[in-house]
């Protein structure tokens, strides 16, 4: 965003970050990737102050939330792979 800026141009609209943490670490969001989104929702609104638009139908749900639930997914299954022993050995 820093060199948007020093250009001139406008910031993005929206930002959105994703992280995976260690494979052996419990994870609440990561662990939820399959719920509903309503539990989802509650969930992480215990984790962060959620903007408004998360509610069925809101901007943010309609855009941000299946971006979410797809960067979780994937944070599981890297998780879940992580784990098996590799065929290859240690």
């Amino acid at each position: 965003t820093r060199a948007l800026r020093e250009a001139g141009l406008p910031a993005p609209a929206l930002l959105v970050v994703g992280a995976c943490p260690p494979p052996d670490a419990a994870t609440g969001p990561a662990d939820a990737c399959r719920a509903p989104d309503e539990e989802l929702l509650r969930l992480l609104g215990g984790f962060v102050s959620l903007p408004g638009g998360t509610e069925p139908g809101g901007l943010w749900h309609r855009v941000v939330m299946p971006v979410l639930r797809d960067d979780l997914l994937l944070a599981d299954a890297l998780r879940t792979d992580a784990r098996r022993p590799s065929p290859a050995g240690p």
